[in-house]
């Protein structure tokens, strides 16, 4: 998956599509707003826009417990 720094879909993979059940037709050039819950939409761009800007994730690389 790649989303271009506007935050639209760019590529869609096969694992993709065996998870969500989408074809790459139906997600490449859109936001991924549909997969993402109304809840957490604000605050995922909110850091989706910080890692544009400074080329960063927060927890990027981190194991999880």
């Amino acid at each position: 998956m790649t989303l271009d720094a506007g935050g639209v879909f760019r590529e869609w993979g096969r694992g993709l599509e065996a998870i969500f059940g989408y074809q790459p037709e139906e997600v490449i050039g859109r936001r991924p707003d549909f997969l993402i819950p109304p809840v957490l939409r604000e605050k995922h761009w909110e850091g989706f826009y910080k890692a544009v800007a400074t080329g960063r994730m927060k927890g990027h690389g981190a194991r999880r417990a």
